[in-house]
């Protein structure tokens, strides 16, 4: 009875059933897919908190370094997440990263002031870079990382998410289709409190709101566009008496000019209540 109903299953499924005596030798087994092995460099808020969490349930990739300059720090986040000890680095031994064959892409979650010089040190050391954004700290930077990147045969990849959530995905789809017209103004904002002590209000490490919460509104109005922007304009404000602000912007706006006639209205900071926010006001 019981091969009976199999039968009955396998037939409705459209699913050859062979018996023992039948059944081929050669039949090739499923393979596990290999996981991509990182090593984060850096070992701040995001890097402990989320990214290294994070990796903890993927399937595809796994932690198998770390790179930081407190070893103390480096060992007990090893002991929790089973980093070998001869896979801890620091920022001076970095480059010996080369003789790790698990390791495949070295994720940089450093100061913006040191997104380049890792890049090239990884580079150099055979491994990809997924880096944290903002890329560097002036065009001559980046264009020194994809060159070493096209040099060495390896991938850059900046760590910008929002491209591939669903619905950004969603929203750069609607608005190629044209259905609704061409966007003619583009208005977003994302700002948050951050309190020092904190690199991201340090001018020597490249600080600032613009390059980390205000790229946001920034790529936005380039995704939701498809197009760059012609000219630019912007504000920013120091507030008066407050300490945190004596090296970056507190907040500060900045507007956009596209080829098609398309203008972006966008304001960021770090010393307002939270808001993330985006709207295109397109023809129809």
């Amino acid at each position: 009875e019981r091969r009976k109903t199999m039968s009955e299953t396998a037939d409705k499924k459209g699913v050859a059933l062979a018996p023992p005596h039948r059944e081929p030798e050669d039949l090739e087994v499923p393979k596990k897919e290999k996981q991509v092995g990182y090593a984060v460099v850096g070992l701040g808020v995001l890097a402990v908190e989320e990214i290294i969490a994070a990796l903890q349930f993927t399937e595809r990739s796994k932690l198998v370094a770390l790179v930081s300059d407190h070893p103390e720090k480096a060992k007990s986040i090893a002991g929790k997440y089973g980093v070998k000890s001869d896979r801890i680095y620091n920022y001076k031994n970095f480059d010996s990263i080369k003789d790790a064959d698990d390791v495949d892409v070295v994720y940089i979650v450093l100061p913006n002031t040191m997104h380049c010089e890792f890049t090239l040190r990884s580079f150099a050391a055979g491994k990809h870079v997924l880096c944290e954004k903002p890329m560097a700290t002036n065009v001559e930077e980046c264009q020194k990382m994809i060159a070493s990147g096209i040099q060495h045969n390896k991938k850059l990849m900046i760590a910008y998410r929002l491209r591939y959530e669903p619905f950004t995905k969603k929203a750069i789809e609607i608005m190629r289709s044209g259905q609704l017209g061409k966007v003619r103004i583009f208005d977003a904002i994302h700002s948050q409190t951050t309190e020092a002590p904190n690199i991201r209000l340090s001018k020597a490490l490249d600080g600032g709101p613009v390059g980390d919460v205000g790229i946001y509104c920034l790529n936005a109005a380039r995704y939701l566009t498809g197009e760059e922007p012609t000219e630019v304009s912007a504000f920013g404000v120091y507030p008066e008496g407050d300490e945190r602000f004596k090296e970056v912007h507190g907040h500060t706006t900045f507007q956009l000019r596209f080829p098609s006639g398309a203008l972006a209205m966008c304001a960021d900071g770090f010393d307002s209540a939270r808001s993330d926010r985006l709207r295109a006001t397109c023809e129809k």
